[in-house]
């Protein structure tokens, strides 16, 4: 601070004040500062650890070779953000296997029901058989009666009844295996 007034003094001691303070003057030293706002306090620092508000574990629904990471350990993550990319090539290769296992199966249940239909129709034939048969037992008999032919001709008009009626049986448990075995063929595509 600089203090200014005015005194009195005689003019000879005035000039030997003004060159002492000139003297003064030289050999002062002063430090210069530019002026700021802050404040005094120093930064508070503390050491400790810290948890998260949410923490979830994840995990891949599928096994796989991991191609690209998008995260790290403690990133943030948005609801629906990819985190990575696994190769999907082995699984891609299992559907493939599949739909080959079904095409498979499919051709296994189509040729069961035609070997259906195929019995189906010796059950058909079977029948007419049999009918015809009895049909020519009975002539054979009543010719037998009136003795227009002999006996071995009746016995042989009912060995062929009997033959049908094994064939017609044959045919039926044919039919009746093959449709158990479609049948089981749909189950074992459904597991």
């Amino acid at each position: 601070m600089l203090a200014a007034g005015c005194d009195l003094m005689p003019p000879g001691d005035a000039q030997s004040d003004s060159v002492r303070s000139k003297q003064q003057q030289k050999s002062l030293s002063v430090d210069v500062g530019v002026a700021s706002q802050g404040t005094l306090e120093k930064d508070t620092q503390y050491v400790g650890t810290t948890y998260p508000v949410r923490e979830v574990s994840m995990r891949s629904r599928i096994e796989g070779q991991i191609l690209d990471l998008n995260v790290d350990v403690g990133s943030r993550v948005e609801q629906g953000q990819v985190l990575a990319q696994i190769d999907d090539s082995i699984n891609k290769a299992t559907v493939l296997e599949a739909k080959a296992e079904l095409a498979a199966l499919q051709s296994e249940v189509t040729s069961l029901q035609a070997d259906v239909n195929e019995g189906l129709t010796q059950i058909q034939q079977a029948k007419i058989t049999l009918q015809q048969a009895q049909s020519d037992l009975v002539r054979s008999n009543q010719l037998v009666k009136e003795g227009a032919v002999t006996q071995q001709s009746a016995e042989q008009a009912q060995n062929t009844l009997d033959n049908a009626k094994q064939a017609l049986e044959s045919a039926q448990q044919q039919v009746a295996n093959r449709t158990s075995a479609r049948h089981f063929g749909r189950c074992r595509r459904r597991n």
